[in-house]
């Protein structure tokens, strides 16, 4: 039996698998073995070379590097719905398939495709040479990519509370009450996610969603066309926009980053201003780009413009939301729908300079 050998950890090809299968200590694995009696394991948690069908959507790609072209987001493998974050390079080898069975379709960004492929991978980038030559490339890693043969463009890809049974999931609905209780509804599915008050009136018939696990109510057998209802379990729920909830509570989950002294939060596709958030209780610099939780009341302020931190000692103003009374926690990892899908980027030329 071949022993899987995880690509999340770091292999060296010349004789060591940095803290394999958890271990700190590094073990030696000869590369002749691989194919034999071991086999590299991918982010799609299948083997290297294994052809697979992923669903998903195009995204920017890093801003410089080997993985700086468009990324393939992955939400579903083999028809099983994911929500793990992963993000892959895409290498189209659509031309390896005879003419008549390829589609000609270029992945653009921000679509939706299900691509048929394979992930593989190889070492790129230079180790530290000391003393040596310098080279203007990225450190010595283990790189993955996907090799797709066949693409198709999709509608963009739902989930619903059955595909995540077990598991925790961001799922969307709109906020109705029914009985007295809160419930999200999907349309073909409902979501109890209080069921002992409503909703606030002010966030009624607004887009919600929920984090947590989904418990599957009782079947309607006298009813087949009878809406799913599930339970939220272990969860929180939230408006979808932020707009809904300022002056509120809130609790996000984000990365917070700085730059020259600046600090702010990650949320998803917006940075957002923290009061005193380096001064805050148990804050350090190891937390950046760390997942964390900030807790407390949203609002909005003209603020200085954090993609100008590198360039003006007195940056423009624009509209940005900020949580004052703010606290904050380590998180878990983040699911993949809480992962940016933009590219951020700080100025270092030229920028626009108006206000906001």
């Amino acid at each position: 039996m071949k022993a899987n050998v995880f690509s999340a950890i770091t292999f060296f090809v010349v004789g060591t698998l940095s803290a394999a299968l958890g271990q700190e200590t590094k073990v030696a694995v000869p590369v002749v073995e691989l194919g034999k009696g071991y086999e590299l394991i991918g982010r799609l948690h299948e083997p290297l070379g294994k052809v697979v069908r992923v669903k998903g959507f195009v995204v920017e790609g890093s801003s410089k590097g080997f993985d700086s072209n468009d990324n393939f987001r992955v939400q579903r493998i083999n028809g099983k719905a994911t929500q793990e974050y992963i993000q892959l390079q895409m290498d189209d080898e659509t031309h390896a398939v005879p003419t008549q069975e390829k589609d000609k379709i270029r992945p653009q960004r921000g679509k939706s495709y299900e691509l048929e492929g394979y992930e593989t991978g190889g070492f790129v980038g230079h180790p530290d040479l000391g003393a040596g030559p310098f080279f203007q490339t990225v450190p010595h890693y283990f790189r993955l990519e996907f090799c797709f043969v066949r693409v198709k463009e999709i509608p963009a890809v739902t989930f619903t509370p059955a595909d995540f049974i077990g598991r925790r999931a961001i799922l969307q609905g709109i906020a109705r009450d029914k009985d007295g209780q809160a419930i999200m509804d999907g349309e073909q599915w409902q979501v109890i996610v209080n069921p002992k008050a409503p909703w606030p009136k002010e966030i009624l018939e607004k887009k919600v969603e929920t984090l947590g696990m989904y418990n599957p109510g009782k079947p309607d057998y006298d009813n087949p066309k009878a809406v799913e209802v599930f339970t939220l379990i272990d969860g929180s729920a939230r408006p979808v926009d932020l707009a809904d909830q300022v002056g509120q509570k809130v609790e996000l989950r984000g990365r917070a980053t700085s730059r020259n002294g600046v600090w702010w939060f990650e949320f998803r596709d917006q940075d957002i201003y923290v009061e005193n958030l380096e001064e805050m209780p148990g804050w350090s610099e190891e937390v950046s780009r760390q997942p964390i939780v900030i807790r407390g009341v949203l609002a909005k302020a003209k603020l200085p413009r954090v993609d100008q931190v590198s360039v003006k000692a007195n940056r423009n103003l624009r509209d940005y939301y900020i949580v004052r009374q703010a606290t904050w926690a380590v998180a878990g990892k983040l699911l993949g729908p809480e992962e940016p899908t933009l590219q951020r980027w700080i100025a270092t030329n030229s920028i626009d300079d108006k206000d906001e």
